[in-house]
C-alpha cells in the first residue's frame, strides 16, 4: 500500500521489456459477499490472477503497462478491481472490506477454476499472502510484489492505518503517498503535493478507501484483510504452494515509518 504513488506503480517489478497495451477485454462481473466486482479474462492455458495495489485498478496496474497482454499470450489471465477500487462496488462500512482475501477464491469459484497462480502488488501482495495461508490448496504459486503480509499485528501497525484513514478525510487525502522524494530525489512543493493528491482523489472514491483502510481497528474482526496473514512465531504451519517474492520493500518514500508487522 505504501508504495502506490500514482505513476510509479510496478516500478522495477515486472515492466522491463514489456510493451504498452491500452485495450482491456470486455468487463465482466462476479459477486463477492454482496459486492459486485469487475474483472477481465483473456487467453488460455494455466490460469493467473492479478491483484492490484491500493488506489489502483486493473487498467493502471496491469493493462496500460502491457503486463496483462503479455501474460495472456500463453496463460489464461484474470484481473479484477478490488472492492472500493476502480469500477467495482463501493461500500462505506469498514466491515465490508474484512473479507477481501476471499475475493480471489470467489472469482475462481465463479469461473470453475480449481487452482491458479496469484500475483499481487502492494496491497494485492498482502491479499495473496493471506490466501497462501488460508487457501493454499487453491494456489499453484503465490507471487508477492511490494508486500509480503504480516506475521503479527502490532500497535504501530494499527496506528499507521488509523492515521491513513484519518488523512483520507482531510482536504489533501493522499498527502503521505505523494509528499516525499520517492524515486525523483527531490521533495515536491506544496502545490505539487496538492495536485498529485487531487489526481488520485479524482480516480478514487475517497470515502470508500477510508473504509477500506480498516477504520477503526478496534478488534481483530476489523483488521485489514492481510493482517495476521502469516503464521505466528512458533506456530506450526505449512504453506503448500510455491512462494515468489518479487522486488523488495514497498515503502519508496523517506520519512514514513513502515508498520512493524514482521515479514515472511
Amino acid at each position: 500500500m505504501r508504495g502506490d504513488i500514482t505513476g510509479l506503480v510496478l516500478v522495477g517489478l515486472l515492466l522491463a521489456g514489456i510493451g504498452a497495451e491500452t485495450q482491456a477485454p470486455v468487463d465482466k462481473w462476479f459477486d463477492s459477499n454482496g459486492i459486485r466486482l469487475r474483472y477481465i479474462d483473456s487467453g488460455s492455458g494455466v490460469p493467473i490472477i492479478l491483484i492490484h495495489g491500493y488506489t489502483r485498478f486493473l487498467e493502471s496496474n496491469w493493462v496500460v503497462h502491457g503486463v496483462f497482454a503479455d501474460l495472456s499470450k500463453d496463460h489464461r489471465v484474470m484481473a479484477y478491481d478490488m472492492p472500493g477500487h476502480g469500477k467495482s462496488g463501493k461500500a462505506y462500512a469498514p466491515s465490508a472490506y474484512r473479507d477481501m482475501a476471499t475475493d480471489p477464491i470467489r472469482l475462481m469459484d465463479h469461473l470453475g477454476i480449481n487452482r491458479a497462480h496469484l500475483l499481487g502488488y502492494s496491497m494485492g501482495g498482502g491479499v495473496v499472502a493471506k490466501v497462501a495461508v488460508t487457501h493454499p490448496e487453491r494456489l499453484i504459486t503465490a507471487i508477492l510484489g511490494g508486500h509480503s503480509g504480516y506475521r503479527e499485528w502490532e500497535p504501530a501497525d494499527e496506528k499507521y492505518y488509523e492515521d491513513s484513514a484519518r488523512e483520507l478525510k482531510t482536504d489533501v487525502p493522499f498527502r503521505s503517498l505523494v509528499s516525499s522524494p520517492g524515486l525523483t530525489g527531490s521533495k515536491p512543493t506544496e502545490e505539487q503535493i496538492r495536485a498529485l493528491s487531487a489526481s488520485l482523489a479524482a480516480e478514487n472514491d475517497v470515502k470508500a478507501l477510508a473504509a477500506a483502510s480498516a477504520e477503526p481497528f478496534g478488534a481483530r474482526s476489523s483488521l485489514p484483510p492481510f493482517a495476521n496473514s502469516l503464521p505466528s512465531t512458533g506456530e506450526s504451519h505449512v504453506v503448500r504452494c510455491v512462494p515468489w517474492l518479487v522486488g523488495g520493500y514497498d515503502d519508496i518514500r523517506e520519512g514514513i515509518r513502515a508498520p512493524s508487522g514482521r515479514r515472511l
